[in-house]
């Protein structure tokens, strides 16, 4: 297995090389800063660089409509080292563009997941974060959107609620003290994760138009949905929401020193508190109606850069 850095440099070359591509095709001549195939995707530049990055979460995926223009997209499946999701509502595929309109920032979304509950380690599921943050030079600005269950009784379907901590309950540790896991960075203080002032920015402007929690987030391995104990045993631990994403990509973020804001949706109440199943289709069909608040929340992130 290639080491972290060099899966990151040969999927960040292949990323560059299509997207140059690309522009050459639209523009019908060489763009202005010309990209060499062979060089190393260091020291190579596709202009203007992405300033943010979007990960979309669980059937969330609709956000895209507020990326206009689409500069350049590429399915997972063409980029080296990167896997394929194979999980309902995760497209896999990797969109630069401008949130808004042509004046917008420019951003990295990462339209899908991959995860531990498809026998990735750690490393691979943080890969297209880590992507991204080189093709942007280094991201300003991380967004994640997940889609999650509510242990909170206080919390409703189809709410949002923003991220202030998480507790790591995957049973998997992102960062280990080896040459294996060495990404880059060097923060290992996990106290200011998900950044105060992108929290309160955001708490600020909405406080009046829509019902917006903070909390914290507990992420499983999964893929098996929570038992009613586990999530009585989580709720005593703090726990407002649980889901099987977030925490690696948000470890990553930090130790990269990358601002964070962690916006996840509410789609069933977790297991226990109402008497029904929960199923993976239930999850997909409430993000829906959550869509044009979290709308709202991205593009109040994206032009506060």
């Amino acid at each position: 297995m290639p080491s972290i850095q060099q899966r990151v440099e040969e999927a960040v070359a292949a990323v560059r090389s299509g997207w140059l591509a690309a522009e050459t095709l639209a523009a019908g001549t060489p763009p202005t800063e010309t990209l060499a195939v062979d060089t190393p995707a260091a020291d190579t530049q596709v202009t203007p660089a992405p300033e943010a990055i979007l990960v979309t979460g669980s059937g969330l995926g609709s956000i895209l409509k507020s990326v206009s223009p689409i500069v350049f997209e590429m399915s997972y499946n063409d980029i080296p080292h990167l896997p394929a999701s194979r999980i309902a509502g995760h497209t896999g595929r990797l969109v630069i563009g401008h949130y808004g309109n042509e004046q917008g920032t420019k951003i990295v979304v990462l339209d899908g997941r991959v995860h531990g509950y498809e026998g990735h380690d750690p490393l691979t599921q943080v890969l297209p974060l880590l992507i991204a943050n080189e093709l942007c030079g280094g991201a300003r600005l991380a967004v994640l959107t997940n889609a999650v269950g509510a242990i909170n009784e206080h919390f409703a379907v189809g709410e949002l609620m923003l991220i202030k901590d998480h507790i790591n309950f995957s049973g998997q540790s992102l960062v280990e003290l080896n040459s294996d896991s060495d990404f880059g960075g060097t923060n290992l203080d996990m106290s200011f994760v998900y950044t105060p002032k992108y929290r309160q920015l955001l708490v600020e402007r909405f406080a009046q138009g829509m019902v917006l929690h903070e909390g914290t987030y507990l992420g499983v391995k999964g893929a098996m949905f929570e038992t009613p104990a586990e999530i009585r045993a989580f709720r005593t631990w703090g726990a407002d929401v649980v889901g099987m994403s977030t925490v690696h990509e948000a470890t990553a973020a930090s130790r990269l020193g990358i601002d964070l804001v962690g916006i996840s949706v509410i789609t069933n109440m977790a297991a226990g508190i109402e008497a029904k199943q929960l199923t993976h289709q239930e999850v997909l069909d409430n993000t829906k109606g959550a869509a044009s608040q979290l709308g709202q929340l991205l593009h109040a992130v994206f032009t506060a850069l």
